[in-house]
């Protein structure tokens, strides 16, 4: 395996993580999307340095499979293809959802009057049964992509295992994932 290729690779991760954990310290909905964006497209760099490192030897049929399971699992299939959505194409790969607050009554109201003032929610009702609330937070959705024609869903599955759908998920087993390939060849084919 080619030390000076595998090495960049290593180095690529190293900034992958940095990407995760900007994510993890987003102050937004709207810097966790960015973020993510990021992360996809650090992702890609890891995989082309891991191709570059392998790609002579026995390590060329290793990395082949690692190649093949990109493609045919779910979430890392996803990745790949909005990162290239995102880089080539013009359709978003997020949704921001604000979220909310939802108020179940569950019967009859005689009165109820909302008032939001300075940051505080005042609510007045008159009714039979008591009133309900669902907060229901913001979240950063992955949504369904297009690369060269082809739709792919947010995923579902990783190495057989359902997931979370969502950019945090995603990336931490995204980054366990490459984690555990470059130990595995640094193992297998220690670099020259």
């Amino acid at each position: 395996m080619d030390k000076t290729a595998f090495d960049g690779a290593k180095d690529k991760l190293r900034l992958l993580i940095d990407k995760l954990e900007a994510m993890e310290r987003a102050q937004s909905l709207q810097q966790l999307s960015d973020c993510w964006l990021d992360f996809l497209n650090e992702t890609q760099r890891v995989f082309l340095k891991m191709k570059k490192a392998t790609e002579k030897g026995s390590s060329k049929g290793w990395f082949d499979k690692i190649q093949n399971e990109r493609t045919s699992d779910d979430m890392l299939s996803y990745v790949l293809h909005a990162r290239n959505a995102d880089e080539h194409g013009i359709s978003q790969v997020t949704r921001i959802d604000n979220g909310g607050i939802g108020i179940n009554v569950g019967g009859d109201v005689e009165h109820m009057e909302l008032r939001q003032e300075n940051g505080r929610l005042d609510v007045k009702y008159k009714g039979k049964n008591p009133l309900h609330f669902n907060f229901i937070p913001g979240a950063v959705k992955l949504l369904p992509v297009f690369d060269r024609g082809i739709k792919y869903d947010a995923p579902k599955l990783h190495l057989g295992k359902i997931i979370e759908q969502n950019p945090m998920t995603v990336a931490r087993l995204t980054v366990d994932y490459l984690k555990r390939i470059i130990k595995d060849a640094e193992t297998k084919f220690p670099p020259r």
